[in-house]
């Protein structure tokens, strides 16, 4: 039953990203997750992308593999973008958030937190360590330093860490993550290896590492 599972989300219509947040849920390794659906990518690069008649599937998707989930009214913003040419051009955006969870009430208190700015919260809800949440909010000193594992653990590390625990919250967390989805999809994993395997590992930071080495260098 598991395998047939997996499989679903394996060939869903959903980005990797999302079907890995989905796969660590359903196997029990993170609390809940949310995807975003908008129609940004279809509207200026003509690419197919999430719209309201898209939800269908991720809805079939979700119940088949017993997970709940709460679906955001559809909201509408107006965009810019600046043009090569220095032209400026509006466009709207129409976006649903999608909160997740085999949990009901994990569903309900990611969806609470985010609408409150519960920052706390909503890092427990996506299953960050303590600490590395505390190291977040400005609690205790973040890890500035870099990683160098030539093999796909780095796309499990997008949170931010500690200095003091580091080597805790990767073990317990991204590794716990990255180990899961080897186990569980062979398939997965290799597109993760196919993402990473022109990355010059030695000038690879952590995406958010660039503005706390400025904090840190000017305080």
């Amino acid at each position: 039953m598991t395998f047939h599972k997996v499989k679903l989300i394996e060939n869903s219509n959903l980005k990797l990203d999302e079907k890995i947040e989905i796969l660590l849920i359903y196997a029990n390794q993170k609390p809940a997750t949310t995807i975003d659906l908008d129609n940004f990518n279809e509207f200026f690069l003509n690419e197919e992308s999430y719209k309201t008649k898209d939800l269908k599937p991720i809805q079939n998707l979700l119940c088949k593999i017993n997970l709940f989930h709460i679906i955001e009214p559809q909201e509408w913003a107006i965009n810019e973008y600046m043009m090569p040419n220095g032209n400026i051009i509006q466009f709207p955006t129409n976006f649903q958030t999608l909160y997740i969870s085999k949990n009901p009430e994990f569903t309900k208190r990611l969806l609470k937190a985010s609408k409150i700015g519960d920052e706390k919260e909503i890092g427990r809800m996506y299953g960050f360590p303590e600490t590395a949440i505390q190291a977040y909010l400005g609690e205790r000193r973040p890890f500035i330093g870099k990683t160098h594992y030539n093999n796909p653990l780095d796309f499990f590390t997008g949170f931010v860490f500690s200095q003091k625990y580091f080597k805790e919250e990767l073990e317990s967390t991204s590794k716990r993550w990255h180990d899961t989805i080897k186990k569980l999809s062979p398939k997965m994993h290799q597109e993760i290896i196919n993402l990473y395997k022109d990355i010059d590992y030695n000038h690879l930071d952590l995406y958010w590492r660039d503005e706390i080495k400025i904090y840190y260098n000017t305080t």
